[in-house]
């Protein structure tokens, strides 16, 4: 136990330390494959279903951001949200013990994007664009990308506490990418959807001891060009977490509770890395970077198969690129029923 407190402290520690050295972006939503009653709350768990269970969620993520000023919006190609909101509706399936397929569908709102006027033809005074005037965008909404994931566990110890899985996935072009401000395209950023088709592999592994279990993923995704010739970047999501189970050791599978009721502490730091969007080759300099959350939850599961989960997301560390509206915090709620 020492031993794996000490390990588990090492790895927070260089997270962060990575977390500050790297090289976020204000108005997407994270990358993730969804998790289950296996995993902590954003960190990917190497519990895999059981054969032949299929599990259900909804996970809604709330993303704060400080407000840029008009003032310095203004004359720049800078441009600012108030909040992004993620609601996502996922199913998996056991195919075997050790291999689970996926598919997750969110929906995606922005509240008050604004940025200066540069592009937009004012017929009043026949001329184009006034840079000292602010655009409110509006609230884009609309379906997002679904996402085609599997998770395929390559190796399980002998006394079941220690787990590796391989994780991969699709991202699909399904999601809305025609959404307009006065009479006007929205940017590709702005959109619900991409309209590309990105790949997703990684990682995760999972050790258990006692009430205690730690997790680790590490999920990349090669982003493609999409909608408007937009690029929004590739993203590499690096996670760690530790969780407390109230009362007592948790089970070797965590959707067979040997209790009516448990309850976990969380803790986790979250960084995710995306490079710099790119518009026609053109890369956009007040884009992409890298930030860590530091994020205690809670979770609770029912012996019947269902659970609910609750995370705060705080920024401990970020290196932005440019000037980008900078997040306050997130919200991660779920819901799971496995059956």
């Amino acid at each position: 136990m020492p031993n794996l407190v000490r390990q588990s402290a090492g790895a927070i520690a260089l997270l962060a330390g990575l977390g500050m050295i790297a090289g976020a972006w204000a108005d997407h939503a994270s990358v993730g494959l969804g998790g289950g009653a296996g995993s902590p709350i954003y960190t990917e768990s190497a519990i895999t279903l059981p054969a032949g269970r299929w599990s259900a969620s909804l996970r809604s993520e709330y993303n704060n951001f400080s407000r840029l000023s008009d003032r310095r919006l203004a004359d720049t190609e800078l441009h600012s949200v108030d909040t992004l909101l993620s609601t996502a509706l996922g199913l998996s399936y056991g195919v075997t013990d050790d291999l689970t397929l996926g598919l997750r569908l969110p929906y995606i709102q922005r509240q008050n994007v604004r940025e200066a006027d540069h592009h937009v033809f004012d017929h009043g005074a026949g001329a184009h664009g006034h840079p000292d005037r602010i655009l409110n965008l509006g609230d884009p909404e609309g379906l997002g990308d679904a996402t085609l994931f599997g998770e395929y566990r390559f190796l399980r110890s002998a006394d079941q506490q220690t787990h590796l899985a391989a994780l991969f996935g699709v991202k699909l072009p399904t999601g809305e990418t025609h959404r307009k401000s006065g009479g006007e395209r929205l940017e590709t950023e702005f959109q619900p959807g991409s309209g590309s088709t990105d790949g997703l592999l990684g990682i995760a592994a999972t050790r258990l001891s006692g009430a205690l279990s730690y997790d680790a993923s590490l999920l990349y995704s090669v982003v493609t060009t999409g909608a408007q010739h937009t690029d929004i970047g590739d993203v590499l999501s690096y996670n760690l977490a530790t969780s407390y189970r109230l009362g007592g050791e948790r089970p070797a599978n965590p959707y067979d509770l040997t209790q009516p009721h448990a309850w976990d502490l969380i803790l986790e730091l979250n960084g995710e890395h995306r490079d710099r969007v790119q518009i026609h080759g053109q890369r956009e300099e007040n884009s992409g970077g890298n930030i860590v959350y530091l994020s205690p939850g809670v979770r609770y599961l029912n012996k019947t198969g269902w659970g609910l989960a609750l995370s705060l997301g705080v920024p401990v560390a970020e290196n932005l690129n440019g000037t980008q509206a900078e997040p306050d915090y997130r919200v991660l709620s779920s819901l799971n029923v496995a059956f």
